[in-house]
């Protein structure tokens, strides 16, 4: 076992803003990944000293000012010698670059900007600012890495400062951290957020003219003509007084304050009634992305940059010209008139502290080892709606984050490219058909040439077969992964689809017993085979279940208080075996206690077929067609059983696995595939006959409570076993670091 890596980070103190807090966050979680971290301050002070970790040192080099810094930090990096120094803020980087360079340690240093340079020197062109500019662009390319907080900061560094983009890495801040959730629900402890009060316009900053406070005011007056409302902003800083005066110059005493700093802002935001950031310029603000976090409404400026990113051109939150004070009165005046945007949880992901600290570790690792972050892209047909697309899109924020690679996806866009982890590199691909293949190639071609993989994992044999070729006639030799997610891997005969496979593959990714079983028939050599199942976040979905409102699923179903809930999920084609379901369901109705209801979700052709069937037993059971459905944990939550009577045999059914993750007992058909996600009268019941045994095994789970309890737990213990994202997700990572 190797000794841990100290690593250092370096800030001028712990005072209250957010690249601080963010600092400390990340030295908590470096150190809960087991390195040993050094937070080296210039001087030890601020209200964030206290919530430094216990397995984190803190140096303080006893100096007030940045410039006295530097000749301690050089004896630091001489005594201690850290493998990688992580510098946080403008002036504490310029610092780092001097003190590496005057220690001659053999330290690997990394600046993290949180600000976009242009933008702050474009909006107060001082001679400090000046300084800070010329000095940021003789200075930051002499690190070995330089960390943008955002993809617009990251462009401002390689455009305007001059930072070799082979130096530049973006990683998001880690703002959404467990402890929000619980600070929101504190008593903010102000009057004015009362039940029962005027709606109340919050903004939170250090009182300086970057963050543009003036605007905030000027527009909350206009606001004040057409309603009652109040305005709190939270932060100390030298425009203190002027705001002030400002507010009362407009008449504004008895309705906008300035309570200072808040060590927990939390508590406001999850009772204002809108945020508003009316900055001029950011890189990444952290305060935006924690009022999404906590369901609040936003209205924020369009400046440079950060906002457009977190908000996704202005899908979860207005966006306004900074500077334009009516503008932001409007905005704030439609948002507090409607309801707060629904944010999914991939949309706050890349912002978690595990997805950040992955990736910090990774480039520690990368620079202490001298090697760069492999690079690693995912091909797939399409991002349609589909479990293997899921899948892939799952994997891909995985590898990006907690992995540490640089991952990159190429395929047909798609609706799930909104589910994508923004650390993640997207390329469009061309949909393909056969008549398309030389564009495909050509696409293919042009992305391998741009990113030079090291790895390229396909999922579906024809795409990842024009990706063979794509690298092969442009002269790049990444390693070549491949992963089928359906019974065949290809449509020729066995023999030329394995000399086909052995041709284009190194490794063959066989997701089930069966599958593998079957490559090896077809010809494919066990050293070039690997089991790695299908995954699923087991943490998601019990914070998905967790949030479900039972009785408004209730109410949509129309649900009597006893009344029963059967659920099944898929495509409605023949294989599927549908009728067979509602004719089941049917026969546990005869001599159920109450009439059940039985849930299809999915879409097809058998529809009407369907509809027709459910009339006709519309006696014994009431069949709900509900067709396709984004959110399937709402109606799981309510199921008593997923019944599964398909005969068409599938490689690994994820929404099997979805349901015994949710703690639905399964009743499905014995066949491939299921045998490997459900036990046998341990999670649920393998069926091998008729309606007769299915309707007895269904009643079973149904009728019988404390059998139904004890296959929910046990399917939940089962699913997380052996479906766990987390476990699956690392063995692809030791798949990949194999080759």
């Amino acid at each position: 076992m190797r000794r841990p890596l100290r690593i250092a980070v370096f800030l001028p103190n712990l005072g209250g803003g957010g690249a601080e807090k963010i600092a400390v966050h990340l030295a908590n979680a470096l150190a809960g990944l087991g390195y040993e971290v050094d937070l080296v301050l210039a001087l030890a002070e601020g209200p964030y000293l206290a919530d430094v970790s216990p397995g984190v040192s803190v140096v303080d080099l006893g100096a007030r000012r940045l410039l006295t810094a530097i000749l301690p930090l050089v004896r630091y990096l001489r005594k201690r010698r850290p493998v990688v120094l992580f510098s946080h803020l403008e002036y504490a980087n310029i610092g780092a670059v001097l003190a590496r360079a005057l220690s001659w340690a053999p330290t690997r240093l990394v600046l993290v900007e949180h600000a976009t340079l242009s933008a702050a020197f474009r909006q107060n062109p001082t001679r400090k600012k000046s300084f800070l500019l010329f000095a940021a662009m003789r200075l930051y390319p002499r690190a070995d890495r330089v960390i943008a907080v955002s993809r617009g900061s990251a462009e401002d560094l390689i455009r305007f400062i001059g930072v070799p983009e082979r130096l530049v890495r973006v990683i998001f801040n880690p703002v959404v951290v467990p402890q929000i959730k619980e600070l929101s629900t504190r008593p903010a402890g102000h009057r004015w957020l009362e039940p029962g009060g005027p709606p109340v316009v919050l903004g939170i900053g250090r009182l300086t003219p970057q963050k543009d406070f003036q605007t905030l005011i000027a527009a909350f007056a206009l606001l004040r003509k057409d309603r009652d409302c109040r305005l709190l902003i939270l932060g100390e800083g030298e425009q203190r007084a002027e705001l002030e005066r400002l507010i009362a110059s407009r008449g504004l005493a008895q309705a906008a304050e300035l309570p200072g700093f808040v060590k927990n802002p939390y508590s406001f935001l999850a009772r204002c009634s809108v945020f508003a950031l009316s900055s001029v310029w950011e890189a990444l603000p952290t305060v935006l992305i924690e009022a999404l976090s906590l369901g609040a409404r936003v209205v924020s400026t369009d400046c440079p940059a950060g906002p457009r990113e977190i908000l996704q051109d202005g899908k979860f939150g207005r966006l306004v010209p900074p500077g334009d004070a009516r503008a932001l009165a409007r905005a704030l005046s439609e948002a507090m008139s409607e309801a707060p945007a629904a944010i999914p949880e991939s949309a706050l992901r890349p912002f978690t502290l595990p997805v950040a600290a992955g990736a910090y570790a990774g480039l520690i690792e990368e620079l202490a080892g001298g090697r760069r972050a492999m690079k690693i892209l995912l091909v797939t047909e399409n991002l349609d709606l589909g479990g293997a697309e899921t899948l892939v899109v799952g994997l891909a924020g995985a590898l990006a984050g907690e992995q540490g690679f640089e991952a990159a996806l190429t395929a047909t866009d798609g609706p799930l490219r909104e589910r994508l982890d923004s650390a993640v590199r997207f390329f469009p691909l061309t949909r393909y058909s056969p008549l398309k293949t030389p564009v495909c190639v050509a696409d293919l071609r042009s992305i391998l040439r741009e990113l030079r993989p090291d790895i390229v994992h396909a999922h579906g044999f024809t795409v990842g077969a024009l990706a063979a070729l794509a690298a092969k006639t442009c002269g790049l030799r990444p390693k070549m992964v491949l992963t089928h997610h359906s019974r065949e891997t290809t449509r020729l005969p066995s023999a030329l689809g394995a000399k086909l496979m052995n041709l284009c593959f190194d490794r063959l990714v066989a997701i089930s017993k069966a599958k593998y079983d079957g490559l090896l028939a077809d010809g494919i050599p066990a050293e070039r085979i690997c089991r790695i199942p299908n995954f699923i976040d087991c943490d998601a979905v019990a914070r998905r279940l967790a949030a479900v409102d039972l009785g408004s699923v209730r109410r949509e179903l129309s649900l009597a208080p006893a009344q029963r809930v059967i659920l099944t999920a898929g495509r409605l084609i023949p294989e599927k075996r549908m009728d067979r379901f509602i004719e089941i369901a049917a026969r546990y109705g005869r001599s159920a206690r109450e009439r059940p209801v039985a849930v299809i979700l999915g879409d097809g052709p058998e529809r009407g077929r369907l509809d027709a069937l459910a009339r006709k037993h519309a006696g014994e059971v009431r069949v709900e067609l509900l067709g396709y459905q984004t959110d399937v944990y709402k109606y799981l939550a309510v199921a008593g059983a997923f019944l599964f009577p398909s005969e068409h045999a599938e490689v690994l059914p994820m929404v099997l696995i979805e349901a015994q993750a949710s703690g639905v007992p399964a009743v499905c058909s014995d066949i491939a595939g299921n045998d490997e996600i459900v036990v046998d009268g341990v999670t649920g019941y393998l069926v091998r006959g008729g309606d007769e045994q299915y309707c007895a095994r269904l009643a079973s789970v149904m009728d019988d409570e404390g059998r139904g309890r004890e296959f929910s737990r046990r399917s939940v213990e089962t699913a997380r076993a052996r479906f766990d994202k987390k476990a699956v997700v690392r063995l692809h990572a030791q798949l990949y670091e194999s080759l």
